[in-house]
């Protein structure tokens, strides 16, 4: 295997610097701005917070390699650095995974396949969360390896990779939740890959087994060590919707998911990019139709598990999921853009007698919409992380606003350093948010309590990590002085602030 990866890097290296080039230039923004995003003000302001936060929810992982990537304060430079490089190898691993049965993959199918994923609009809002940002880019890698693993023990009958497979595996997961399906979305790739090279019928079998075993034992390894590390931690227990909601309404969550991801129903995914599996469906069927009847079932099997992979999360907990747990759809358009790439090949030098005028007709289409998918993904993620940026920077200039307004009232205080402020409402960013979280300002986040006045931690730490310290006033503090914010007009107005005593009011907006 050792010998055919190398012969893969070799073969690409040009398609592989091509994608370097293009994954500084889409992600780079998002990745190397000083840029503040929710939960990295956490991490800015005390890791060891953000630390038991993680362990509470079973990401053993992610502490292990926060520390090792972070061993002093949280640096935003080396975080965008370290994920540029580790999303690059990650990329390089995966296209070896989609090209390692058969015949290899041509360079236009590796080149097409890897921007598909560095121009991914998932991954860019996966990656606005700086904080782990590094450390999930890696684990992609880790992911790929185990599949790599998973297929030295079926081919050379290997248990020490098929042990390793386990263990990355389990540490995937315990660094993030979703690897569970980024893993089961590679394990069917691998399995389509094996038909598709004509493998027989025991080696599928000990394919499918192989994988069922490493899955599960991964799963438990993982399920155990987070039991002992962190009884209270397993973070899909308080999000299972099976255990608290009806059938039928996490039905409609899940099937709604399909519908936003494959239909392509929001900015954060590219239209055009699921339509490179047309060329594959017709490919498929004219497949089956040549094959016999008792491998129709399978086949059919096969592709909807190809389709029902990256949701397995979604199908585990009973509903639908932030965006940036969905990151393994983007894994799952990469292959079917390296399919649709292999198709588009074989069209364009069929014989006329093959095909001819519709062939050529399906590889220009075929064409037509890899490269169309590929621009817009990549103008999507450059918008996302020029949005951020935006955002960023209004919400530094507003923060500062704050501070300078409300100077005096600290001044008045026999010790500044003891005043804290609490907020009503939210305030909105300069640009309006495109996404899920990309776009939203830090002033805009957990304004749900009942009296709407509030000291977010979140403000607070912005604060902290632009030298602007203040104190954290508990609850009760806030609601014996807070005043009427009916009565209140909205910031910058006049009568906006109030001092009572140590606490300084700001009214936001007139929503909660």
């Amino acid at each position: 295997m050792r010998k055919s990866f190398r012969r893969h890097l070799g073969q690409h290296a040009l398609s592989f610097v091509i994608m370097a080039v293009a994954c500084v230039l889409i992600q780079g923004r998002l990745l190397l701005q000083p840029s503040v995003g929710i939960d990295t003000e956490v991490m800015l302001y005390n890791k060891e917070l953000q630390y038991i936060a993680w362990q509470s929810i079973g990401r053993q992982g992610l502490v292990l390699l926060s520390r090792l990537f972070q061993p002093g304060s949280f640096s935003l430079m080396r975080a965008g650095v370290l994920t540029l490089v580790f999303l690059v190898l990650a990329v390089i691993l995966w296209t070896y995974v989609f090209s390692e049965e058969g015949e290899d993959a041509s360079r236009l199918q590796v080149l097409v396949s890897s921007l598909v994923l560095v121009c991914s609009p998932l991954l860019t809002e996966q990656f606005y969360f700086r904080l782990q940002a590094a450390e999930v880019a890696l684990t992609m890698s880790l992911v790929a390896l185990s599949l790599l693993c998973l297929r030295a023990f079926r081919d050379e009958n290997n248990v020490v990779a098929l042990c390793v497979s386990v263990l990355l595996l389990a540490f995937s997961v315990s660094v993030y939740q979703s690897f569970v399906a980024l893993f089961l979305t590679g394990a069917a790739i691998q399995y389509v890959q094996l038909v598709f090279a004509g493998a027989d019928k025991q080696r599928r079998k000990r394919a499918l087994l192989s994988s069922c075993a490493v899955f599960v034992a991964g799963y438990l390894l993982c399920f155990a060590a987070t039991r002992l590390l962190s009884p209270d931690g397993m973070y899909a227990a308080g999000e299972i919707f099976w255990q608290s909601r009806s059938f039928a309404e996490n039905l409609t969550d899940i099937l709604r998911s399909y519908a936003y991801v494959y239909g392509a129903r929001n900015m954060d995914f590219t239209p055009a990019i699921p339509l490179t599996a047309v060329p594959v469906i017709l490919f498929a069927v004219r497949f089956l139709r040549r094959e016999k009847s008792a491998k129709r079932p399978l086949l059919a099997g096969l592709a909807a598990l190809l389709l029902i992979a990256p949701f397995a999360v979604h199908l585990f907990v009973g509903g639908s999921l932030p965006a940036r747990a969905r990151f393994p759809v983007s894994f799952l358009y990469a292959f079917l853009a390296f399919l649709a790439t292999r198709l588009m090949e074989v069209f364009f030098h069929a014989e006329k007698k093959d095909g001819g005028m519709g062939r050529m007709l399906c590889a220009y289409l075929t064409a037509l919409v890899l490269f169309g998918g590929i621009v817009h993904s990549g103008y999507v993620s450059f918008y996302l992380g020029r949005t951020d940026l935006t955002r960023y920077r209004g919400d530094v200039d507003f923060a500062q606003t704050l501070w300078q307004e409300t100077a005096v009232l600290r001044s008045e205080l026999q010790d500044p350093a003891a005043v804290t402020y609490a907020f009503y409402g939210a305030h909105a960013a300069e640009t309006e948010a495109v996404s899920e979280v990309i776009g939203k300002s830090i002033f805009g986040w957990d304004a749900e309590e009942e009296s709407g006045w509030r000291s977010a931690p979140r403000i607070r730490y912005l604060f902290a990590y632009l030298g602007m310290p203040y104190a954290a006033p508990d609850a009760a503090q806030i609601k014996e002085n807070a005043p009427d914010a009916s009565a209140m007009p909205v910031f910058p107005e006049a009568g906006s602030i109030i001092r009572r005593e140590n606490l300084i009011f700001v009214k936001l907006s007139e929503k909660k």
